[in-house]
């Protein structure tokens, strides 16, 4: 009896994966704020939300991340991944080759950085409405200009 539990238990963490994928699992929260609120954030070009918000992202693809917010310059920041060193130091000295393996192709392996996203957004000039011209008056320009020759000349 005690064998099979053994076997039962060996086979779940071959299944299951190796010790990364237990200990952090497969995807990992990125924080996205701005500065102002309120941008649109997509991801990969799918639209998640708008600031601040956390975002729950898978840790074997590349993230590219896009902020939109009317009146101010788009931003855009690429989430890259890398091999955890934690991970590396576990499959050296721990579960070996075989769970590093399994954590790699799941994603387990890596851990997404920037692990935050903290944007200040640009006003855009060139959306921002052109300011109004007062309209001029010539003729109490021209009196200005009459009365302050009047005044120098005295």
């Amino acid at each position: 009896m005690r064998r099979f539990f053994i076997s039962l238990f060996t086979l779940t963490l071959l299944l299951a994966g190796g010790c990364a994928t237990i200990v952090h699992g497969t995807n990992q929260q990125v924080s996205i704020t701005s500065t102002p609120t309120g941008a649109s954030v997509r991801v990969n070009g799918q639209y998640y939300g708008t600031t601040p918000l956390v975002l729950n992202l898978r840790r074997k693809e590349i993230h590219i991340v896009q902020l939109e917010k009317a009146g101010y310059e788009d931003y855009e920041i690429t989430l890259e991944r890398a091999v955890s060193a934690w991970t590396l130091a576990n499959a050296a000295f721990g579960d070996g080759l075989i769970f590093a393996g399994l954590d790699g192709m799941d994603g387990a392996f890596y851990r997404i950085y920037p692990e935050e996203v903290v944007a200040t957004l640009s006003p855009d000039e060139s959306r921002a409405p052109a300011m109004p011209q007062a309209p001029v008056d010539n003729r109490a320009v021209a009196q200005q200009l009459m009365d302050l020759k009047e005044l120098l000349d005295a």
